[in-house]
């Protein structure tokens, strides 16, 4: 059963998140020691991070309230990695492969995203305000919605490989507006051009990513023939996303919350 205590703010026993996961968080009652289960979209109707929200227990025999707190701060491809470990457990390899795939084109969208709206927004001194970035980030969202996961991935190593990213929005712009016909041109990145232009802190992690075939066992798990995956194809799927994508958001610093590049505007 979870311990709780009355919260600051009322006297709701506290309940801290037990499972924080992408799509549910899951907490133990501590009127009766029950678990619910809280859908984000359906429950909680939010897909902020809850540093504490008032519910009240899914067990129709006690529906005692309670305050919820200490959700997961992850970025959301983190969470669908972190969620494979459940899947794991038990046993539904096909959804673990599906979330790394996913996860990683989430990463790549993400780290596009922080490159030419977040970046250049903060230390645009011309800016006009959020209703231009907002603009900017649904003309994104076109341009890059029709690209697979090896697109994606050649953006993504082309962007870290020519090292010229947008100083301002107007930049930006330029980058965007050109996105659909770099998508096309861009070659695929040889290991090669990785080990002699990369970021030294960055070239094995690079390297590696380069090598994933993840997407292609994803798209076997997906297509008519419905691959089924083994145990260890899933566990070393997600021993490598894991090895990837973790440093990787934190060397990169990517973050989905322009507030984090506005910090020293």
């Amino acid at each position: 059963m979870t311990e709780g205590r009355p919260s600051e703010e009322n006297s709701n026993p506290v309940v801290h998140v037990k499972e924080a996961g992408y799509e549910n968080l899951v907490v133990d009652c501590t009127w009766c020691g029950c678990e619910s289960v809280f859908n984000r979209a359906s429950d909680l109707r939010t897909f902020e991070p809850i540093g504490g929200l008032d519910s009240q227990c899914l067990n129709e025999k006690c529906e005692e309230p309670f305050r919820i707190v200490s959700d997961s701060v992850n970025e959301r491809h983190e969470q669908l990695i972190f969620d494979c470990h459940y899947l794991l457990k038990r046993k539904q390899y096909m959804h673990c492969i599906l979330n790394l795939a996913t996860a990683h084109e989430m990463f790549f969208s993400l780290f596009l995203r922080v490159e030419l709206l977040y970046k250049p927004f903060a230390t645009d001194s011309n800016s006009q305000g959020f209703d231009e970035i907002n603009r900017l980030s649904e003309k994104l969202d076109n341009r890059i919605k029709r690209h697979n996961f090896a697109t994606m991935r050649k953006l993504f190593l082309q962007q870290l490989i020519d090292g010229q990213s947008p100083v301002d929005l107007h930049e930006a712009k330029k980058a965007i507006h050109a996105l659909p016909k770099r998508a096309k041109s861009v070659k695929e990145v040889s290991n090669d051009e990785i080990r002699e232009k990369a970021n030294a802190s960055l070239k094995s992690l690079l390297i590696d990513l380069n090598r994933s075939t993840i997407h292609e066992l994803r798209n076997r798990v997906v297509h008519k023939r419905a691959y089924r995956p083994t145990f260890e194809e899933a566990r070393d799927a997600l021993d490598e996303a894991r090895s990837i994508i973790f440093p990787l958001t934190d060397l990169l610093d990517i973050r989905d919350n322009l507030s984090w590049y506005l910090r020293g505007k």
